[in-house]
């Protein structure tokens, strides 16, 4: 057997119900190039359902309906700074809007940091990052609108379904990888990199 060949699946896989191996089959060539370490005809275990969408909770009754040009629909989460907003804009795009506090919207040493940050945001690019799409920092409540991640933060999943491991978990770290060099090569430094700042974004990958 070639070195590289492997006749077990990856941890979850397994071999299809009506699959047969051929009449005549006697294992791989000796000769043939090192395979894969998995074979092509094995399936892939089904992602769990959480890895599809992120959580959004409701509106609460205090709660802005409309952000800029943007529909709010309902929360995806809140911190020190404001809060963030699952919204919808005039074409249907989807998006992420964080509203700064009230607390912090009259402190004007907040706005000018908010404002350079944002500036700054949007100079990242990359295909691991949630773009900056808009942003008004001389608003009444300073915002920002991203780019939706229609999935579950790294802790949640974490959580929910316990580490990952194999292609989910190298899918999700070259990601990862992928973002901090984007981060970097705009010369930024994140200071706030945990797994509740990291999506598990649909086909493995991290934003």
């Amino acid at each position: 057997m070639g070195e590289g060949w492997s006749f077990n699946p990856p941890p979850g896989w397994t071999v299809p119900d009506d699959w047969e191996p051929p009449a005549d089959w006697e294992g791989p060539d000796p000769d043939w190039p090192p395979a894969p370490p998995y074979w092509l005809w094995w399936k892939e275990p089904p992602r769990p359902a959480a890895v599809a969408s992120a959580a959004i909770g409701p509106l609460n009754a205090a709660d802005p309906t409309r952000i800029g040009g943007y529909r709010l629909v309902g929360r995806l989460g809140s911190g020190g700074m404001g809060v963030v907003y699952a919204g919808v804009g005039a074409d249907g795009r989807r998006v992420a809007v964080k509203v700064v506090h009230p607390a912090f919207a009259g402190n004007e040493e907040f706005r000018a940091r908010f404002a350079r940050e944002t500036a700054v945001a949007g100079r990242v690019a990359g295909a691991c990052i949630a773009h900056v799409i808009e942003a008004d920092t001389a608003a009444e409540k300073p915002w920002l609108a991203t780019e939706y991640v229609p999935g579950p933060t790294l802790d949640a999943y974490v959580r929910g379904h316990g580490p990952l491991a194999g292609d989910g978990l190298y899918g999700l770290a070259a990601g990862l990888a992928e973002a901090i060099v984007s981060v970097h090569a705009a010369g930024v430094v994140h200071r706030d990199l945990k797994p509740a700042n990291v999506w598990a974004a649909p086909r493995g990958s991290a934003r």
